[in-house]
């Protein structure tokens, strides 16, 4: 896990491929499938509990969490999940707490939505893998990786833990 950050007037992303709309944080079950899916396009995402997902969407009282989708209702493509920080009178630093996007579409959307952020906020910080592939798609290289954090998940029972993973379509596995 790798702390990133960009700032926001330079991820140079404009249009809005899909309709952006605002969600209820608090409502987080409907994050869980897209959360579900783009897990299966990646390695190293937990399947997460409610406790997860509380502590991600629900704020301390100091603590605004924010929420969007992308793509039309019912047919959502992505999200993201974030809360504004920084001193008073001055431009605050947009901290995602999750996103997804499963298309690329969702992807530039949510990158424009960042971007529409830079006449108030500073930059973006999250948590990724070292090789986010997000950043891919933006024309320049402003992503800054910073402090990776490392860390180890011992898998107990292999066979069952295969047996239960999502896979993408196409994709098949084995035990030697």
């Amino acid at each position: 896990r790798v702390a990133w950050e960009a700032p926001l007037g330079s991820i140079g992303l404009r249009a809005h491929p899909l309709p952006i709309s605002e969600a209820d944080p608090r409502q987080h079950r409907d994050f869980h499938d897209l959360y579900r899916r783009r897990a299966t396009q990646a390695a190293g995402n937990l399947d997460r509990s409610d406790a997860i997902w509380e502590r991600l969407t629900q704020g301390t009282l100091e603590e605004t969490i924010y929420a969007y989708r992308f793509g039309p209702p019912g047919a959502e493509e992505g999200y993201v999940i974030f809360e504004q920080s920084g001193p008073p009178r001055a431009k605050y630093e947009l901290a995602v707490r999750d996103w997804a996007a499963l298309t690329r579409d969702a992807a530039l959307t949510l990158w424009a939505f960042l971007a529409d952020q830079r006449s108030l906020g500073s930059k973006a910080t999250w948590y990724g893998p070292a090789v986010e592939p997000l950043i891919a798609l933006l024309p320049e290289a402003i992503c800054e990786a910073k402090a990776p954090q490392r860390w180890m998940v011992r898998v107990l029972d292999v066979t069952r833990a295969l047996e239960l993973r999502g896979w993408p379509a196409g994709r098949s596995t084995r035990k030697r």
